[in-house]
């Protein structure tokens, strides 16, 4: 039997530049990209793709024994904190 679910997680940036190092180190240190492979898809530490980052580390790429992730998406709504 198969079955679909959706999950979901709602996340606050609260620092983009530490969101950055930590999806960098993914990607040189655990996925073992280049600098410049890790800047084209995280973007730069002063101008990250914060919806890169996000998705780097929350989706392991490869499924869990028993899941088939279909698919993976990262969405912002942009506010103004006063």
């Amino acid at each position: 039997m198969i079955t679909d679910y959706s999950v979901s997680i709602d996340v606050r940036v609260v620092d983009p530049q530490a969101l950055w190092d930590a999806a960098y180190e993914e990607c040189v240190f655990e996925e073992h990209l280049c600098h410049d492979q890790a800047v084209e898809e995280l973007g730069t530490r002063e101008d990250p793709n914060v919806s890169n980052c996000i998705r780097f580390l929350i989706d392991p790429g490869s499924s869990p024994p028993g899941l088939e992730i279909q698919d993976s998406q990262v969405t912002g709504t942009f506010a103004t904190v006063d």
